[in-house]
């Protein structure tokens, strides 16, 4: 069957399961197999036999960075290849019913889901935004390790042990000062980055270092919707219906570093955000539990922060209404906040006025797309 499917389709599909000495591979039209060591000479020669095969795509799944040396290797002799989910591939096992686990069993799976779904291939990515993820991905290890650390140190009872423990808070405290000092020089030597992260620091809630951490692990912000940021952070609800029952919404997947990071941004946000502090008393008052009414918070934070970058426009405080009187051929633009009026006379000509308007405007208006119909 499979060398029918090869005549009719004259693909060549390769599933490659990798660990950390070795790598099978599985040619899902032939149904051959093979091992190569996972090292750089082991890598050149798996290269050297599948080039005359022309493969249409190599597939192989995230693991953790050990997949990295081989996939940037294919992308550098023109292979096309992409890397696929763990999850995808463990629910898809589901589908086929296949219970056994093994590298080859995995290898398998992989080139059979690769042949039936065709994902595209992947680019090769941008090494410093690589450098820059695995920079923040590592500030938040240190911090995590630094937390439990501190905690040991409050439960400790021996003086040796707590010395050791400050010895090494110390040292963690040094990594982490100087990790958060070349994210912010690789940062700014970018100025599309710089630029990102100036305009989300403009929001209050988002600190520097937390717009420069959303900045590298958001690199989608401004380019993709509000409802497609929201599911990349995790803060998007999911129905849960069938028939006649409808149970609680639920947020799920996405990236979890990002979400992390979101979540803090949002605990200040409540605090010395007036718009998110009216919006979060707002649904408590309603009788939302306080955590969902924080994950709505997070929701409306990032769908705010995604228009922000979208639109090249600052944050804007809680202005809800705007209006426009001209009288002697003079603008007033009055800005309604917190109940009280505020005039400002602005003697600008006509292209300056309807610039300022609209920035006035701008999140007048994008507040009330994002406002959410329902929080579960």
């Amino acid at each position: 069957m499979n060398k029918i499917q090869n005549l009719i389709t004259n693909t060549i599909t390769i599933g490659i399961d990798i660990s950390k000495e070795f790598f099978d591979i599985y040619v899902y039209e032939s149904g051959k197999t093979m091992r190569f060591d996972n090292n750089s000479k082991g890598i050149k020669k798996f290269i050297k036999y599948i080039t005359p095969l022309n493969p249409t795509l190599l597939a192989m799944e995230y693991t953790g960075g050990l997949e990295r040396q081989l996939f940037f290797a294919l992308q550098n002799n023109n292979i096309p290849c992409c890397c696929i989910k763990p999850v995808n591939i463990k629910n898809f096992a589901k589908t086929i019913d296949a219970k056994a686990k093994t590298d080859l069993i995995s290898a398998k799976l992989i080139a059979h889901y690769a042949f039936l779904y065709k994902p595209a291939p992947q680019h090769k990515p941008d090494e410093k935004s690589l450098l820059l993820k695995d920079l923040a991905s590592r500030l938040q290890s240190l911090t995590d390790f630094l937390i439990s650390e501190k905690n040991r140190l409050a439960s400790s009872t021996f003086a040796k042990i707590k010395s050791q423990i400050k010895k090494s808070i110390k040292s963690v405290e040094k990594l982490i000062e100087d990790g958060k000092k070349q994210l912010k020089e690789l940062v700014y030597s970018d100025p599309n980055l710089k630029a990102k992260v100036e305009l989300l620091d403009t929001m209050p809630g988002v600190g520097e270092y937390s717009a420069m951490m959303l900045a590298v692990l958001l690199p989608e912000l401004g380019t993709i919707s509000g409802k497609q940021i929201a599911s990349l952070c995790g803060v998007a609800p999911f129905i849960n219906q069938s028939g006649k029952s409808t149970g609680k919404a639920f947020i799920k997947g996405g990236r979890d570093k990002a979400r992390r990071v979101l979540y803090l941004i949002t605990l200040a946000a409540i605090i010395h955000n007036p718009l998110i502090r009216e919006y979060y008393n707002r649904l408590i008052q309603k009788g939302k539990p306080p955590k969902v009414a924080i994950v709505a918070c997070m929701r409306k934070i990032i769908r705010i922060l995604n228009a922000m970058i979208r639109d090249n426009r600052p944050f804007i405080p809680d202005y809800y209404e705007t209006y426009v009187r001209e009288q002697n051929n003079e603008y007033k633009i009055i800005l309604t906040k917190n109940n009280e009026i505020k005039q400002q006379e602005l003697n600008y000509n006509e292209a300056d006025y309807n610039s300022a308007l609209s920035n006035v405007n701008f999140f007048k208006e994008n507040n009330k797309k994002t406002d959410m119909k329902k929080i579960t």
